[in-house]
């Protein structure tokens, strides 16, 4: 295996420095460990956040410098109507490596760039593909590139600004990139003239599997007599960083009925723990959270008598991201959902359409939150 560019080594160390929760995380002097767990998933799968973040941070820079080191005119490629509210300008790093650089098989790739074209497969529920996406038109001779990341100390998400210096070494530039930095503001904040891009990882995309991305409207899943669902939802505080759309998702477990030796969720039998991909309701970008938009979703939730339903209702992070849990006994049966978020769930609960209360759970078929963060109701 080839050793990484020593400048991706640096950059690497410096955001592990930037980021560090634990002194521990990361044996910076030494390159060799360095280098293995940067191709290590096993290892990368247990590891701490902060060391996931640099892990995903290292690969999306690595393919964007075989953009540069292929010199392979990207740009050209996008829509001329680039911009932060225009779609449809996502290219996948595969297609661009593989198909218009190297004869459409791929034959020049190493094998550290391909590891880093799969290095997201396999982390999480989603197979996870990087891409770079056109925010902002202009000057192409110095472009700014985004990535999304978190910051653990302040508990926030944030945007890291990268750029090519004047030997085409990817170096960073900022560690906080805000959006009036990018496209001036209302108060008459000039912007800069570079052209920017946002470099990130997901699992969209028209051919590929396990694609789990929803529309900016209401969701199918509509519910018909007889159901209790999720009517409509509007968020206030959107919790990802202005550089992407927050995804707002719900998990559930339904059972009839709970003891400690004999109850059913919608999985089966004896299966409380039973956690599906958190379903999708709506998605919102910063500029429609401003607005106090609305979204009709009529998403089922359970039945109108006889059941009990559990779940956390929460904005969606996509790997590294960690896997939190909420968790209740009812009646002997330790019961729990399981959602990916970097924050804390816009609400979480638990609740019975059986008449009256039972084992302690409140009954009830309607029910409405209404504060700073969200307002939703479902009957």
């Amino acid at each position: 295996m080839k050793k990484f560019p020593p400048f991706l080594l640096l950059l690497f160390i410096f955001l592990s420095l930037l980021s560090c929760d634990h002194d521990e995380d990361l044996e910076v002097s030494n390159d060799m460990i360095l280098e293995k767990r940067m191709y290590d998933k096993e290892y990368i799968k247990d590891a701490t956040l902060n060391e996931q973040l640099n892990y995903r941070i290292f690969h999306l820079s690595q393919l964007v410098n075989e953009l540069r080191v292929s010199k392979i005119e990207f740009d050209k490629m996008f829509s001329k109507n680039s911009g932060k509210d225009n779609s449809f300008n996502k290219l996948f790093f595969s297609d661009l490596l593989y198909s218009n650089a190297l004869d459409n098989k791929g034959k020049g790739v190493n094998k550290n760039m391909e590891f880093s074209l799969g290095a997201f497969m396999g982390l999480s529920e989603q197979d996870l593909l990087p891409y770079i996406e056109k925010i902002k038109n202009g000057d192409t001779s110095d472009p700014l590139f985004l990535v999304s990341s978190y910051d653990i100390k302040n508990d926030r998400e944030t945007v890291l600004g990268l750029k090519l210096d004047s030997e085409g070494k990817l170096q960073m530039v900022s560690s906080d990139v805000t959006e009036e930095n990018v496209f001036g503001d209302k108060t008459g904040k000039v912007a800069g003239p570079n052209a920017v891009y946002k470099v990130d990882s997901d699992g969209c995309g028209n051919y590929y599997k396990n694609a789990g991305c929803g529309s900016s409207g209401s969701t199918g899943g509509v519910t018909t007599s007889g159901t209790v669902a999720i009517r409509t939802i509007q968020i206030r505080d959107k919790k990802d960083s202005w550089l992407s759309n927050a995804q707002i998702r719900f998990q559930k477990v339904t059972a009839g009925d709970f003891n400690s030796s004999n109850f059913y969720t919608h999985c089966g039998i004896n299966d409380a723990w039973c956690n599906l991909d958190g379903d999708w309701l709506a998605q919102y970008s910063s500029r429609e959270v401003k607005k106090g938009r609305v979204v009709n979703v009529n998403k089922y939730l359970g039945r109108k008598s006889g059941d009990f339903v559990l779940y956390a209702l929460y904005e969606y992070d996509n790997w590294p991201a960690p896997k939190k849990t909420f968790k209740r006994n009812i009646n002997g049966a330790d019961v729990y959902v399981e959602y990916r978020s970097y924050q804390t769930p816009y609400d979480h609960n638990v609740f019975t359409t059986f008449s009256g209360n039972r084992y302690g759970v409140r009954s009830r078929t309607s029910y409405m939150l209404d504060n700073r963060a969200i307002k939703y109701n479902f009957n």
